[in-house]
């Protein structure tokens, strides 16, 4: 069919003013769609129609377009999912059709694993997507820490619940998916207990202790001569026919099984009678902070110990085996200065009534 003048000229001029629509739409802040062309949004949003100039329009009827945009030459519309427009154009007697189609990205739904969802910290997971994507991003820790690739290895160094999160690339478009499932995370236990009685004897054979660890789900008491215990506290009976060194263990394990040891000695001795340490530091550190003798089986009875400084002056006095001088001068409450110390002490011991003196020195140590 040949076209006539005018349907030349305006074929021409439609070409023209498609093209000035085109730059306009390259410009444009918002979306704009041109006729012939398809346009791919990666979300819900309002666009705008642009036609060629004409003296008036008539769009088919569209779920997207009110009554009132019908006959709007560049109606603004919101679309919530593809669609296709058409149009029909009036000018000076002629007409002709115009068609937008538009397509909105359907986020895929990503298939996210972890080689485990649970376990204790420090916990190395391998994190996958099963149908690859392009640009993948990750935030295994909620945002903390980006790291590209459809498989990464994480380690979840901290106890919590964690949901590693996507960003991927699909169309041209950029999503956001979560996985499902979360990633539990635990520390073990801070193992703590502390001895009620450490002097061992034949006379004095119990060894007990109290579990101090908070939030654990089970306990483990073993010592290097056998013995066993799930209790909360322990009492154990050591017998031996030697002095020796008692090990006292605990282990403690968290709801997924995580778990910490923590170990303490102290000693059994078949002997009896009193051990002065040769030096001690009064820095409270915890240990060696005061100054009295080791017992082994001694009463309380007629338990009698005197310390005194170089010049001869009293600083300490004591009936108490189980109190130790703390540097502190007896006579002003001062702190008592580094150098020599001499004791004097005297002990029952259990097996009979006679009393024993013994004498020595000691250095304080500041």
């Amino acid at each position: 069919m040949t076209l006539g003048k005018n349907q030349r000229m305006r074929v021409s001029m439609k070409a023209i003013l498609t093209s000035i629509l085109l730059l306009i739409v390259q410009f444009s802040i918002g979306q704009n769609a041109i006729p012939g062309e398809f346009l791919s949004l990666c979300s819900s949003q309002e666009i705008t129609l642009l036609n060629s100039t004409c003296d008036s329009i008539f769009w088919n009827p569209n779920p997207f377009m009110t009554d009132e945009e019908l006959t709007d030459l560049n109606p603004q519309v919101f679309i919530s999912e593809s669609a296709v427009f058409t149009a029909l154009l009036y000018e000076s007697g002629d007409s002709w059709e115009e068609v937008f189609e538009i397509g909105i990205v359907t986020q895929p739904n990503l298939i996210i694993s972890a080689s485990s969802l649970e376990g204790c910290s420090p916990l190395s997971v391998n994190l996958s997507i099963e149908n690859p994507q392009e640009e993948v991003v990750w935030a295994p820790e909620n945002g903390k820490h980006e790291v590209q690739g459809n498989s990464i290895i994480h380690i979840y160094e901290n106890q919590g619940e964690y949901y590693p999160e996507v960003q991927f690339t699909f169309q041209g478009c950029s999503f956001f998916q979560m996985m499902e499932s979360p990633i539990f995370v635990e520390e073990a236990p801070e193992t703590s207990f502390e001895f009620v009685s450490t002097l061992l004897s034949p006379d004095y054979p119990t060894l007990s202790a109290e579990n101090n660890t908070p939030d654990a789900s089970s306990l483990i008491w073993t010592t290097n001569t056998g013995l066993f215990s799930e209790a909360t506290d322990v009492s154990f009976r050591i017998e031996s026919d030697n002095n020796i060194e008692v090990e006292l263990c605990l282990e403690a394990f968290s709801s997924l099984g995580c778990s910490s040891t923590l170990c303490k000695r102290t000693d059994y001795r078949i002997t009896t009678g009193v051990y002065m340490p040769q030096a001690f530091t009064p820095n409270y550190d915890g240990l060696n902070d005061g100054f009295g003798p080791v017992c082994f089986g001694i009463s309380d009875l007629n338990y009698h110990l005197v310390i005194w400084n170089k010049w001869g002056d009293k600083v300490f006095e004591s009936t108490d085996p189980s109190e130790k001088w703390d540097a502190i001068n007896a006579n002003n409450g001062s702190d008592a200065v580094s150098g020599n110390y001499f004791w004097v002490l005297q002990y029952q011991r259990e097996s009979n009534s006679s009393i024993t003196e013994e004498s020595g020195h000691f250095v304080l140590l500041r």
